[in-house]
């Protein structure tokens, strides 16, 4: 068994790692402190069930550092982990365009107008770059459709032409 003890700013963060189990105890009023699993926000319960062996580093960021980089959600500290084999893992098969039916934006496939489901469908490793383009800068190309605001998607092969 391995103990960590970690001071962030004047609460006392002590992480216990086991064979099996990460145990987080915060000790100290108020200090709510982020962690992070491959960069996504989990809860204290998330850490506490997640596997050691599975465990490839693990940062901790206080004060001024965990700040500037989290803005005031960071000021108790942030813990970051990272698991082992994360970029296969964490790799982006798919994403989700999440928008209301009533304010929909245009959306703009390689220069070609396209629906909301072609543009999910689309492999995330195909797409070279995302440009959002918000209120009158959409309009003056895109005319009356893009009142709501455009998503131009370029994909990997259409920059080749």
């Amino acid at each position: 068994m391995c103990l960590l003890a970690i001071g962030l700013q004047s609460y006392a963060q002590q992480v216990t790692i086991s064979k099996k189990t990460a145990s987080f105890q915060v000790k100290g009023a108020d200090s709510t402190v982020l962690i992070f699993l491959n960069g996504d926000k989990i809860t204290e319960a998330n850490m506490q069930a997640l596997a050691t062996d599975k465990i490839e580093s693990l940062s901790v960021l206080k004060d001024a550092t965990a700040t500037a980089t989290y803005g005031a959600a960071g000021k108790n500290g942030v813990i970051l982990i990272k698991t082992k084999g994360t970029n296969e893992l964490n790799k982006v098969n798919a994403f989700k365009l999440n928008t209301s039916s009533a304010n929909n934006p245009l959306y703009v496939l390689d220069g070609v107008k396209m629906d909301k489901t072609v543009v999910e469908n689309i492999n995330p490793d195909d797409i070279s770059s995302i440009n959002i383009l918000k209120g009158s800068k959409g309009i003056v190309i895109y005319g009356a459709e893009a009142v709501n605001g455009v998503v131009e998607i370029v994909t990997k092969t259409s920059k080749k032409k």
